[in-house]
């Protein structure tokens, strides 16, 4: 396999609303215990491979070959759906508590009122962003890339990074990289952390890949510094003030300090890992060797590590999600499980039956679940 084929190969790994079903008080599933309430499902069709967004009183969701749809929160009855001529990303859904976001075929961003679905601007960005919009301070940032399913990935330089006014769409400014694949972004405080995947024509190589990382102000999209590394293209990444923490296609966790970029620990996951996610000083992910993890953000120590039980290579799909001092998270064999943020001891663990692509998502004390079908779950929380 050549160079060029073998990151193309890397880089694609990342990269009609049916009737509800009204379910009322009835249980979910056949574990004893009733942790969760099965309170409706909809079929939408085409397989769901991105957690539902959760805005207000929506349900948004973006089945693959389709187009967006927004289901009620409370019954799972359709609201509307946003069907554009040239066709969504389905990977590429975000919001900012107001407005849904979703990237175009073709190289454009639109935003939409979450009630009614109506478009409030569309901005032509010249490059496609197949992953979420990262939104913060006031402010959307949004990553693109030349490489991904649907693309011909030709081009191994120039991915842009863009810096967005959510209202009217107006772009304050971008970041043209020397990378061909960018992924979503994060900010704490006046810094923006984002990473890619550069090429280098003498670099040989077989797994992963050289990786970028940029440290950006906020303000300007000037760079404070960068980082680079061979973790293969990166994951996920999550900030403090003085740490950054990302997981790459080698399934290391790094550490870097904010203030300088210096790598401060690398730590071995384990397996694979889909993404990670962050809370305070603590960053959490599941590996596929059915492990839970909460490492310190200061020295990649370990806090707590739970095992999921049960099958092998039954792990957490997706990142974890937190609420009430609880982390929640779905397995890869369909199991919802709620974990004490503290000390990782788990509070519940029940089946749902459903065979998921994607984590789960959660709003006050109901999560919502998609399967590989096109069906949208809600779920309420019994304790």
């Amino acid at each position: 396999m050549s160079k060029i084929t073998k990151i193309i190969s890397a880089a694609l790994i990342i990269g009609v609303a049916g009737a509800a079903i009204w379910l009322g008080f009835s249980t979910a599933s056949t574990a004893k215990g009733d942790a969760l309430k099965l309170v409706w499902s909809t079929k939408m069709g085409g397989s769901i491979n991105l957690a539902p967004e959760v805005i207000s009183d929506m349900v948004l969701v973006t089945p693959k070959g389709g187009h967006l749809n927004a289901l009620n929160k409370a019954d799972g009855s359709a609201a509307w759906n946003y069907n554009p001529d040239e066709g969504v990303w389905p990977r590429s859904l975000g919001n900012d508590g107001e407005r849904a976001f979703v990237c175009l075929k073709g190289g454009r961003l639109a935003a939409l009122n979450a009630n009614d679905g109506a478009v409030l601007w569309k901005t032509d960005l010249g490059i496609n962003c197949l992953r979420p919009p990262f939104f913060a301070n006031d402010t959307l940032y949004v990553s693109t890339t030349f490489v991904g399913a649907g693309l011909p990935s030709t081009t191994l330089t120039g991915a842009k990074f863009f810096s967005i006014n959510p209202a009217d769409g107006t772009i304050n400014w971008e970041l043209t990289t020397d990378t061909y694949l960018l992924q979503t972004a994060f900010r704490t405080g006046d810094t923006v952390y984002l990473g890619g995947s550069f090429y280098k024509a003498d670099y040989e190589i077989d797994e992963g890949g050289l990786i970028r990382i940029y440290a950006l102000d906020a303000a300007s999209g000037k760079t404070k510094w960068t980082y680079e590394a061979e973790d293969g293209f990166p994951k996920a990444l999550y900030a403090t003030q003085d740490r950054l923490a990302y997981v790459g296609y080698d399934d290391y966790v790094i550490g870097l300090d904010t203030a300088t970029g210096k790598k401060l620990w690398r730590r071995d996951t384990g397996n694979w890992v889909p993404s990670l996610n962050g809370l305070g000083d603590t960053v959490y992910y599941g590996s596929a060797n059915t492990n839970v993890h909460a490492w310190n953000m200061s020295d990649g120590k370990t806090v707590w590590k739970y095992n999921i039980p049960g099958e092998s290579f039954n792990y957490m799909l997706g990142r974890p999600m937190f609420g009430d001092g609880r982390m929640y998270f779905l397995s890869q064999r369909g199991t919802a499980i709620a974990l004490d943020l503290d000390d990782g001891e788990m509070l519940w663990s029940q089946p749902t039956g459903i065979t998921a692509r994607a984590g789960l998502n959660i709003s006050g004390k109901t999560l919502y679940i998609v399967d590989k079908n096109g069906t949208v779950y809600a779920y309420d929380i019994l304790k």
